[in-house]
């Protein structure tokens, strides 16, 4: 019998021949482990006041949407919610849709409604 040993997530055999662990050893791996990206978020405004804090960082899910991080912020911050339907998103300094995905290291502003004349 040969002896094994791991080598960069394959075991390797013995006669230097390397082939993939079992399926049940990966779908044993701790999912939490997982990388999440974190997002970089801009307060403006009555945001801002409502939030206490100009900028802040979250880790969202792998497949967050700008809505996903909405309703996020939103149960954090009840207050946001009337502003629900009146915000403008954008990520990376470009405005956006609610159903923009986000990836690891945006920047995310929400931009309240303004007037003026």
């Amino acid at each position: 019998m040969m002896p094994f040993q791991m080598f960069r997530g394959c075991v390797r055999r013995g006669d230097g021949n390397a082939k993939p662990p079992h399926p049940r050893a990966r779908a044993n791996r701790n999912l939490e482990s997982l990388p999440m990206p974190a997002v970089h978020i801009r307060f403006f405004a009555n945001h801002r006041d409502i939030v206490g804090q100009a900028t802040m960082s979250l880790a969202l899910p792998p497949g967050s949407t700008m809505d996903n991080l909405w309703a996020l912020l939103c149960e954090r911050y009840p207050r946001l919610c009337g502003y629900s339907g009146r915000v403008l998103f954008t990520v990376n300094q470009q405005f956006a849709a609610a159903t923009t995905v986000l990836a690891d290291d945006d920047e995310v502003a929400f931009i309240p409604p303004v007037s003026g004349g």
